[in-house]
């Protein structure tokens, strides 16, 4: 073998060693973040391109893991738009299912997946920021080290897998070595970065680094939006009927 063949084969080495290195990061951040359900109240500002300001508040209820878990998202305000609520339901390999109701009409949509990009209830995050895949949705590369609000993290490509399309081409995710949980996702479309996710105000709840300040940035559309968590809880008792079609027309 060629010292150039030698060299070519090392590189190939050096990245299949990389990207194993790249995912076994991401199942450790799986699995320090797992819970068997999370709640919270959000309060949430959207500034828009025009200088104008628009805030929100809703209920979120979260049960299961990451590649098989259900969630609720019920406004609590303003009155035009509480008990407008969002249900999803997550799959290892298979897209998720999605549905949205709205009382004023007494009707519940299924979101289609061609529909997923579009912004969720006038704020900067779309249908598809609330789904949620264990890493089989997803394949991990491009292991880097860099620095993310003055903390020390792995910066990881991740490519969406054929089991789950997306609007986005890949993303890059910076991951904290001290709390191995993500601390900026960076989501690219058409090679252009379209929206950056940063996580603040990083609380130890229960055992799991939680951020209490959430903020989504549409490049693409000059607007962003800010989620404060409020009494962010784990593990505590919730029933799965209340992640069923019959219980999102229903209140909480």
């Amino acid at each position: 073998m060629t010292g150039k063949a030698i060299a070519l084969a090392l590189s190939w080495t050096a990245a299949a060693v990389a990207a194993q290195t790249a995912t076994e990061i991401m199942e450790e951040v799986h699995h320090r973040a797992h819970a068997d359900n999370f709640r919270y109240e959000g309060r949430i500002t959207t500034r828009k391109a025009n200088g104008a300001t628009d805030r929100k508040s809703w209920r979120c209820e979260r049960l299961g893991e990451a590649g098989s878990s259900k969630m609720t998202l019920r406004f609590l305000d303003p009155a035009d738009i509480r008990g407008v609520a969002l249900l999803v339901w997550n799959h290892s390999q298979k897209p998720s299912e999605m549905w949205l109701y709205t009382p004023a009409l007494a009707r519940t949509r299924r979101i289609a997946q061609q529909d997923r990009s579009a912004r969720f209830a006038g704020t900067d995050f779309s249908f598809e920021d609330f789904e949620e895949s264990d890493t089989s949705g997803w394949s991990y590369s491009e292991l880097r080290e860099e620095q993310e609000e003055g903390e020390a993290c792995w910066r990881i490509t991740a490519s969406r897998s054929t089991t789950h399309p997306s609007q986005y081409d890949r993303q890059w995710i910076w991951v904290s070595k001290e709390k191995m949980t993500p601390l900026r996702t960076d989501k690219f479309r058409g090679g252009k970065l379209a929206r950056r996710l940063t996580m603040h105000s990083l609380e130890l709840r229960q055992g799991i680094w939680t951020p209490m300040r959430v903020e989504v940035v549409d490049l693409l559309g000059n607007s962003s939006t800010t989620l404060e968590l409020v009494d962010a809880r784990y593990n505590q008792r919730m029933a799965e009927s209340r992640f069923s079609l019959e219980a999102l027309k229903g209140s909480w």
